[in-house]
């Protein structure tokens, strides 16, 4: 048996190296992807569920999923699947039940795991000791009748979702430490005020018992206006990323703010504009040192605000990064280049929520049938099927920014147009995009080799979009 296997990839080696002399290259050199295939990146390094595993499939997923920092360094995410939390070991494939219905989030130490206020029985706001849920899952065990080990009630956050959690500051070991954490709530529904609102916590550890002290209630930010697609906070808790509309004399975009001030008394916050990206965008995660974020665009409108149990039509969602400027002391400062990750062309299909993992690895929630397909509901479960891609973001092609300059927007847009001519459906599912996100999803090669084979107009455009595609 070795041997017929050996003697297969001997076979198939050589055909690779014909194909890619073929293909013009010398032995040894990759072949290049024809320009219309760009729906997988290449550099996903984990999927699940896959069919091993005791629940070969999820068919439904509750908003967003989040990863949950671990002593061994295991790929572990908390999401939610028909309104209950769970707990997913993705390089292991094990998964258990936690408390609560929607919106668990470690905090990123990795000490707790907490939950809004929204998703939970009494409208408090529980933190649970991410180790004892962690046993669980390495057990096996149902979690679900766990305690909190502290629950925060107070009439401003009696009904608040869509959390985020920075640590402010930290000192200290396992069993002896000093923590603040800053928690954002991006949702709030009646009675608790609206607007977004923070949360600073004090917590300390004294021979293993633990308190907590949190702060009054502020409202966050007051500079951002009508965010209607979920701002999250930095893991320093220093930077909070929005869909902004505070400017009337422009179109809203996703921006980056740092939060500058913090009145306990007037409990109010100040914040000041440190970027704005120039485009639509929302559900953005920075990673844990600051030094990139990830987001997820829409084709249709680019924020898709909301996403419970898959996407809808003719929303298709896909995954960008961007690698953040940041200067000698840490601080942001602005961004240098950004790459889409992904590439989807059927509508109600996407990718969406992405998050890093501690190691500057992402995730993303890709779904493969749309919500408001005729069979959703009664046809079999696994044509629902959702699954979780790790991803590593640095293998990806990226462009320095260019959507600040007119004449480059303008070039991408028009290659962009030009792959959607010949890439998509006749019953083009994309033409509503901006085209300039579709010349993201190519390569330089790629690129160039469209522009070579379809372009018709004058040679001298032809030269400045051949330019454009080495940006790639």
């Amino acid at each position: 048996m070795f041997d017929v296997y050996r003697r297969k990839l001997i076979l198939n080696s050589v055909i690779a190296g014909l194909l890619t002399l073929h293909a013009g290259g010398s032995v040894g050199e990759p072949i290049a992807k024809p320009y219309c295939d760009v729906e997988n990146s290449g550099s996903v390094l984990l999927t699940r569920p896959q069919a091993d595993e005791s629940m070969s499939y999820i068919n439904d997923v509750n908003w967003f999923a989040r990863p949950v920092p671990n002593p061994n360094n295991d790929y572990v995410v908390a999401f939610a699947s028909h309104n209950q939390n769970y707990l997913y070991n993705l390089s292991r494939g094990m998964r258990v039940a936690i408390p609560d219905t929607s919106d668990a989030v470690a905090t990123p130490d990795g000490r707790f795991i907490t939950v809004p206020s929204h998703y939970t029985p009494d409208h408090s706001i529980n933190f649970y000791k991410a180790g004892e849920l962690l046993d669980a899952l390495d057990e096996g065990r149902d979690a679900r009748d766990t305690k909190p080990i502290f629950s925060h009630k107070d009439k401003n956050v009696f009904n608040t979702f869509y959390q985020s959690v920075g640590v402010l500051h930290s000192s200290g070991k396992k069993d002896q430490y000093d923590v603040k954490y800053r928690m954002m709530f991006s949702g709030s529904l009646p009675p608790t005020p609206p607007g977004f609102l923070i949360a600073d916590y004090d917590v300390s550890n004294r021979n293993g018992e633990i308190f907590f002290s949190p702060s009054p209630v502020l409202k966050l930010c007051p500079e951002i206006i009508d965010d209607m697609a979920t701002p999250f906070i930095s893991k320093d808790g220093r930077y909070i990323v929005a869909h902004d509309n505070s400017n009337v004399r422009s179109d809203s975009s996703l921006k980056l703010f740092e939060i500058t001030g913090v009145d306990y008394k007037g409990l109010t916050t100040s914040c000041r504009q440190v970027i704005d990206f120039g485009f639509k965008a929302g559900k953005a995660d920075f990673s844990f040192d600051n030094s990139m974020i990830t987001f997820h665009l829409s084709s249709n409108d680019y924020i898709t605000s909301f996403i419970s149990g898959g996407v809808d039509a003719p929303h298709i969602t896909d995954v960008v990064v961007v690698n953040l400027e940041q200067d000698e002391s840490g601080a942001i400062i602005g961004y240098e280049s950004m790459s889409r990750l992904t590439t989807s062309k059927v509508q109600g299909v996407g990718n969406y929520f992405p998050s890093f993992f501690p190691d500057g690895n992402l995730f993303y929630i890709a779904n493969s049938m749309p919500r408001s397909h005729p069979h959703y509901d009664v046809g079999d479960v696994k044509d629902r099927r959702f699954q979780f891609h790790v991803i590593d973001p640095t293998k990806s092609s990226y462009q320095p920014d260019a959507f600040q300059n007119t004449q480059e927007k303008n070039d991408m847009a028009t290659i962009g147009r030009l792959w959607k001519q010949h890439c998509t459906p006749q019953n083009n599912p994309l033409s509503g995009a901006k085209p300039a996100w579709s010349y993201m999803s190519m390569n330089s090669h790629q690129c160039s080799s469209l522009i070579n084979d379809k372009w018709q107009g004058s040679g001298a455009v032809k030269q400045q979009l051949l330019k454009q595609c080495q940006q790639r």
